[in-house]
């Protein structure tokens, strides 16, 4: 590497650890509000984050003007600030911390399947605070591992593991073996994935989002056509000072006698439920994603054999 990266990243890690410093400092509550007002600097500041965003918004919401597009946009950064200073406090936050930030419903679906017997996936997509919401359900008590990518920086690679770690999450990232999430479900454990971003080196197929092709991930899909698998969707949003957890029912998968048909039929269904949800809440959810980067022609399902 460039020795000017290596100092960048130097830079970045230690300006990352004063900020870190500096906000475990204040009350929860007046962290959150600056983490809000530096979300809507960085509004300002990141021209390319905010063009994708507005497109973004633009193109899946052509109900709505374009006065409504802006305000949309900048509370999802002024969220997305607010999150950031929320996860920093979990070295801070006791398991009953983390409890209280949170109103539930829906517990009992992941707790009928677990008492069944039955191999839980837990899917929700990149909408409220997500970090959050596993922190919570591990809090709880439920063993839940979450699959995640590798941070380009090893240093904050281990910041964002020990972040979960500290109430009991697990990781597996996505470039281990997939033998380890089949350990994980024989062991009753819970799988939670997010499936809403387009990821590179992941098997995934187009779907309709927003009435756009978008190239999504199939594992979740691929796991549930397995034998004694339910597949459970969760999403967290904020609301006020608190954040409003729904766990909805298992959902009803689609059988099909070709694997590829099914596996894409059953990633479009899930792949809607995530879409109401962000519907509901717009200004919640990552619009500064590139979703929509690839288009139809790629296709790694087609170049890869299913199993």
């Amino acid at each position: 590497m460039k020795w000017y990266k290596l100092l960048k990243r130097w830079f970045v890690y230690k300006l990352f650890k004063s900020f870190q410093f500096v906000v475990c400092l204040l009350p929860l509550r007046i962290a959150v509000w600056c983490g809000g007002q530096f979300g809507w600097f960085v509004y300002y500041l990141l021209f390319r984050e905010r063009k994708v965003t507005l497109d973004n918004l633009r193109k899946s919401f052509p109900d709505k003007g374009w006065k409504e597009i802006k305000r949309i946009g900048k509370e999802v950064f002024v969220n997305q600030g607010k999150n950031f200073c929320e996860v920093l406090f979990f070295f801070k936050f006791t398991k009953n911390d983390i409890v209280n930030l949170v109103k539930a419903e829906g517990l009992e679906h992941i707790d009928r399947a677990l008492k069944e017997g039955k191999q839980v996936i837990y899917f929700t997509g990149h909408l409220g605070n997500w970090e959050l919401m596993a922190a919570y359900l591990s809090s709880r008590g439920y063993p839940l591992n979450v699959i995640a990518r590798k941070v380009y920086d090893e240093r904050f690679n281990k910041i964002l593991l020990d972040l979960r770690g500290t109430k009991g999450t697990k990781t597996i990232l996505r470039d281990e073996s997939p033998k380890k999430i089949l350990k994980a479900l024989k062991r009753k454990e819970i799988i939670g994935m997010l499936i809403d971003q387009d990821t590179s080196r992941v098997q995934s197929v187009f779907v309709d989002f927003f009435g756009r092709p978008a190239y999504t991930p199939i594992g979740t899909a691929m796991f549930a056509c397995r034998r004694n698998v339910v597949v459970i969707p969760g999403f967290i949003v904020r609301r006020g000072k608190r954040h409003y957890l729904k766990i909805e029912q298992p959902v009803e998968l689609i059988k099909k006698e070709k694997k590829e048909e099914e596996i894409r039929e059953n990633t479009q269904k899930l792949t809607k439920i995530i879409e109401s949800w962000v519907r509901l809440y717009p200004q919640q959810w990552v619009w500064m994603h590139k979703r929509w980067k690839r288009k139809p022609g790629f296709n790694n399902l087609e170049k890869r054999n299913i199993h």
